[in-house]
């Protein structure tokens, strides 16, 4: 009886180890090859997070520098987001001195607002937003600064972002994969944070 049940236990625990054996070598083999888009001169890969890929692009070093000062880019690696990146060309609309005046430690809360403002929780593609437009005229996008930005097609068909200012930006390039969400090129500033 001793023996039977010794055989049965070695056999469970040697079906086992091949069946993990065999489920490891499926998963390893399961995963897709990294999505490869050019942002900002760049290459941005899907297996990078959604910092490391901004950092690369050439044309969103004010947005890299403003989501490092505002520590804005830790929270980006702790879960998935759609991140509504401008350019340093978008930026460059905004009045002489109004960068670097956030940039100062005095406004550190004002920034980190308006950097969240550009920050929605979770994969929001342009799909998704797109089908909402045609069910409803616009889309509303709520940002992880809690701030509202309203999204329409103008009449080029161009997917078109407003801020509750007035302030519109045109997404410029949609749903750039991450490792953690997805990064949508917008062409001008918007102030997310007003409400």
């Amino acid at each position: 009886m001793k023996k039977t049940i010794l055989l049965l236990v070695i056999s469970a625990v040697a079906t086992g180890a091949f069946a993990q054996t065999d489920t490891a070598k499926k998963t390893a083999t399961k995963q897709p090859a990294a999505k490869i888009r050019m942002v900002g001169g760049a290459q941005m890969s899907s297996a990078n997070d959604v910092v490391k890929n901004l950092s690369v692009s050439k044309k969103h070093t004010v947005f890299v520098l403003m989501l490092t000062a505002t520590g804005v880019n830790e929270t980006l690696k702790g879960s998935t987001y759609t991140v509504f990146a401008p350019t340093d060309d978008a930026f460059k609309k905004l009045p002489a001195g109004t960068i670097d005046s956030l940039m100062k430690p005095t406004h550190l809360a004002d920034l980190t607002k308006q950097v969240n403002g550009y920050i929605v929780q979770g994969k929001l593609r342009s799909t998704d937003i797109a089908k909402q437009i045609k069910s409803n005229g616009r889309a509303n996008i709520t940002t992880l600064s809690g701030s509202m930005l309203t999204a329409t097609v103008n009449s080029d068909r161009n997917i078109v972002l407003s801020d509750t200012s007035g302030n519109q930006a045109i997404v410029s390039q949609f749903d750039i994969e991450q490792s953690n969400g997805l990064v949508d090129v917008i062409t001008s500033p918007l102030t997310p944070g007003a409400n």
